[in-house]
């Protein structure tokens, strides 16, 4: 876990510590577990704690957008533009999500495919700006492609945004009142 750690927080302001991050666990990995299976969710295994960032003047965070299948692509090719190096992203991980009919504020009303991001960031005010425009950028990406993200890690989307992506936030906000009026 100790060397997991050290690859994994070498890639922070570092393509070559990304890169050395990917070598490891596609070619060096695999190699010393020859004789069993080995994959990449099980490489990734350790409690977060292990990963988890410990400096004061560094944050993790973490962003999740929820796409059509058949928009997947479209979308990776927009982070492509709009995620640059010194956004320091670290990890993606995709997952399915089925349809969620009942919810209020469903993230999926339809089955979607979420990618789960995970982002180093200095704990400063223009660090947090620079990360409000690239979320804001990937949630209009998200949208524009029938997606959605999720919504209680920063407060960074625009009120148009979040009525956009879920569009039954005022019936959700009336029933809040009227059972919580306080």
């Amino acid at each position: 876990s100790f060397l997991s750690r050290r690859l994994f927080r070498a890639q922070i302001g570092s393509e070559s510590g990304k890169k050395a991050r990917w070598y490891a666990e596609t070619v060096l990995l695999p190699k010393a577990a020859a004789n069993h299976a080995l994959t990449r969710n099980t490489i990734l295994s350790y409690p977060v704690s292990v990963l988890a960032e410990t400096s004061r003047r560094r944050t993790d965070i973490l962003h999740e957008y929820f796409l059509p299948a058949d928009r997947f692509a479209e979308f990776l090719a927009a982070c492509r533009e709009i995620i640059t190096p010194a956004h320091d992203l670290l990890n993606v991980t995709l997952r399915y999500v089925a349809a969620d009919r009942d919810s209020v504020l469903a993230f999926a009303p339809q089955p979607r495919v979420a990618a789960v991001m995970l982002f180093s960031q200095e704990r400063s005010a223009r660090a947090d700006e620079n990360a409000r425009a690239m979320t804001q950028n990937l949630i209009d990406a998200a949208l524009k492609l029938g997606g959605s993200y999720y919504l209680p890690y920063r407060l960074h989307a625009r009120p148009d945004q979040f009525r956009s992506a879920y569009p039954r936030a005022a019936e959700f906000a009336a029933r809040k009142r009227h059972y919580d009026p306080q």
